[in-house]
């Protein structure tokens, strides 16, 4: 039996007359499977990339509460819970980059952009 991601399921014939209950990537993915793809290797391909798109948008997302959290604490002004917040956001961008989510010189740029802002609200208080 053939594993599928949970974002996608097995392909059923009328998975697209239920686009009232898919969201626009599921049924792009439903579609790929049901008249693009021939071969079991291009299937089996469709499906991976699913799972990885899956898992980067997981990852995309934690990066971005990460951030917010670390920017709610520098607009408030709160060195103490920016350093922490910072530290935590570090690491989060060093683990998107080290899975490919994100460029390496991306998160390079984006943790210096937000040492630049701790170091704004460190010296300003």
């Amino acid at each position: 039996m053939l594993n599928y991601p949970p974002c996608v399921g097995p392909p059923e014939p009328r998975a697209l007359a239920r686009a009232d209950s898919q969201t626009e990537n599921d049924r792009l993915i439903l579609w790929r499977m049901l008249t693009v793809a021939h071969s079991l290797s291009s299937k089996k391909r469709i499906r991976q990339n699913a799972t990885r798109r899956a898992i980067n948008k997981l990852r995309s997302g934690f990066l971005k509460a990460q951030t917010r959290l670390f920017t709610d604490a520098v607009v408030a002004q709160d060195t103490a819970v920016a350093e922490a917040e910072f530290k935590k956001l570090a690491k989060r961008i060093d683990q998107t980059c080290a899975k490919g989510v994100m460029h390496k010189n991306q998160g390079a740029r984006r943790k210096s952009r937000m040492q630049q802002r701790l170091n704004a609200i460190k010296s300003a208080g």
